[in-house]
């Protein structure tokens, strides 16, 4: 049990804040929402309050997290997702509030798959993803990212949530969220906006190579195995909205990182 604590706490704190907010490093704002480094705890308090509407299914997650006993995954995903897209309604500015909530539905995920030991997960583990060199890496080491079309779909949620950064900060509007329908996307939704992603990118200037790197790593992984069609709807927009909520994650570390080394050799 607090091994899988442990384990879920290192992934949640993945993301840390490379400086604090300065006028003149805009570029940085996407990911430095904080000006103090935070460590973010996770334990049964964080999931009761997620399922604040649903006690009786907390209860269930509850016990069979103690007993370590299966839960049903679909299940799962289906309460998981149903809160995230309700943050999505509620959330149309900057701050990006639907990051925090799909934070900690990543988290309870990855928790109740360990308690119940479908997943396994060691120290070592962690050290693979926090010292990760390339993003093909960072994705085999990530927990529960176990196949090419879930990895597929977790880029995809990177790549849009750049976007969606991009837009805001040149329109002051998120109008790309309207393409992923509410979280209800089927596989020809996916499969037709990989391409609208990098128009997007293109038309905002931000089709950097680090991100040309995402993108093709996402188009590999949609090739190399695309068993989309065996997902459910469910399950399709859970793992996209998961690379939604880790962009910072994976941002600080194969977005921006490289591109700051670059202009210091410049100088």
């Amino acid at each position: 049990m607090f091994e899988s604590k442990y384990v879920v706490e290192k992934i949640r704190n993945l993301r840390k804040p490379l400086i604090k907010k300065t006028e003149s490093e805009e570029s940085l704002d996407k990911i430095t929402d904080e000006t103090e480094e935070t460590y973010k705890k996770f334990n049964y308090y964080v999931m009761s309050k997620f399922f604040s509407d649903n006690k009786k299914y907390f209860l269930e997650l509850l016990d069979k997290t103690f007993r370590s006993v299966r839960v049903d995954e679909k299940l799962l995903i289906y309460f998981l997702l149903k809160r995230i897209r309700d943050s999505f309604k509620s959330d149309n500015s900057d701050n990006k509030q639907y990051s925090q909530v799909i934070q900690d539905a990543y988290s309870i995920f990855l928790f109740v798959k360990l308690t119940t030991k479908e997943v396994n997960m060691k120290e070592e583990n962690i050290e693979k993803i926090e010292n990760a060199e390339s993003i093909k890496e960072f994705l085999e080491s990530l927990p529960t990212l176990d196949s090419p079309a879930k990895r597929a779909l977790f880029l995809m949620g990177v790549l849009t949530e750049h976007v969606l950064w991009a837009q805001y900060k040149d329109k002051k509007t998120k109008s790309f969220m309207k393409k992923l329908k509410g979280l209800r996307m089927n596989v020809s939704d996916v499969m037709g906006l990989l391409p609208e992603i990098r128009n997007k990118l293109e038309e905002y200037d931000e089709y950097s190579p680090n991100l040309a790197k995402i993108f093709l790593e996402a188009s590999k992984n949609l090739l190399e195995e695309n068993t989309l069609e065996k997902m459910s709807i469910e399950e399709l927009n859970f793992y996209f909205v998961l690379g939604m909520g880790m962009y910072n994650a994976v941002g600080e570390k194969f977005i921006f990182a490289k591109k700051e080394e670059n202009h210091e050799k410049q100088a």
